[in-house]
């Protein structure tokens, strides 16, 4: 499969479990350019000119990630763990809907100077995909990130420092679980 049915696959499924933000509303756009972030969800900048009803957000993808060594890459990431890091990248989504547009630019500044702003940012995008039932997948991608021999040690750490453990994620999927 190529990479970008592979993409196309997963992003599918990741917004399925997301049916208020649609697919008008988010563009999958793969990067081929080496980043430091893998993946990355913005709003885009035209939007945050408009109403924030109509506010459009691009999650980047970087087809290599150069935190990593070997063979990674999108096309070789299993479909689960794509899911589920698209997943993520949908909570932040969910988390911007809920902002003004002046909030947003407050927010993106805030990330780029408070370690305890990030660890907030990314750990409400990981509550908002297990909200969404992307629990499971959710919890399939951090254990490849954590257990991968082809990332580098110093983004797992930054894995373990900023986002929600393993167990953590588990507890998470049980508070949020439907109540039968």
């Amino acid at each position: 499969m190529d990479v970008q049915s592979h993409l196309d696959e997963a992003a599918a499924i990741a917004l399925s479990h997301y049916p208020d933000l649609g697919l008008h509303n988010v563009r999958f756009v793969i990067n081929p350019m080496s980043r430091k972030n893998f993946m990355q969800a913005q709003p885009t900048w035209i939007s945050l000119l408009k109403p924030k009803a109509h506010r459009k957000y691009v999650i980047l993808i970087s087809q290599r990630f150069s935190r990593a060594r070997g063979d990674f890459g999108l096309g070789n990431l299993p479909k689960d763990v794509l899911v589920g890091w698209l997943g993520h990248e949908l909570g932040h989504v969910m988390d911007y809907e809920g902002r003004s547009n002046l909030n947003m630019i407050a927010y993106g500044v805030r990330y780029l100077f408070s370690q305890d702003h990030v660890t907030s940012v990314e750990q409400a995008a990981d509550t908002f995909a297990v909200m969404h039932g992307m629990g499971e997948y959710l919890l399939a991608c951090k254990e490849y990130i954590i257990n991968s021999s082809d990332l580098d040690e110093s983004y797992k750490e930054q894995i373990r420092k900023y986002y929600y453990a393993p167990e953590d994620i588990m507890e998470l999927i049980q508070e949020h679980a439907p109540v039968a």
